[in-house]
């Protein structure tokens, strides 16, 4: 059973900006189950996975692109809404984080959490 024929090419970014992908699949003749879409979802198109987390909803990815940047890979595991931010910074305690805007995506062993204007709007333990 073919899943999917055609996947949306990366849209390439450039440094200090952020892409939402709302429908990252295209050509899609069946979808059975939510775990084959984040199957599909996995990783950094076109980069270099550098540390991998899920929580139970999200994949969230530090990513190296071929050309040395570094950026954060949100994935929604129900929907397969993405975001990608470019610039990721660590603080001393291993903790990633890049800002688009008034947002701030937070990652390390322990928990994903999005901040907007300095106040958290999300906040999920890390499973793995």
């Amino acid at each position: 059973m073919t899943v999917a024929t055609t996947l949306l090419a990366p849209i390439p970014l450039k440094a200090g900006s952020a892409t939402a992908i709302a429908s990252p699949l295209t050509g899609l003749q069946t979808l059975p189950s939510q775990l084959l879409l984040a199957e599909i979802i996995r990783g950094c198109p076109r980069a270099e996975v550098v540390e991998a987390y899920e929580t139970k909803t999200y994949l969230a990815y530090i990513c190296q692109t071929y050309d040395g940047q570094i950026f954060y890979r949100g994935v929604n595991k129900n929907n397969g809404d993405q975001i990608n931010v470019m610039d990721v910074l660590i603080t001393d305690s291993g903790t990633y984080y890049a800002t688009n805007g008034a947002y701030t995506y937070w990652v390390d062993r322990q928990q994903l959490r999005v901040t907007k204007n300095g106040k958290t709007i999300f906040s999920e333990p890390v499973l793995r």
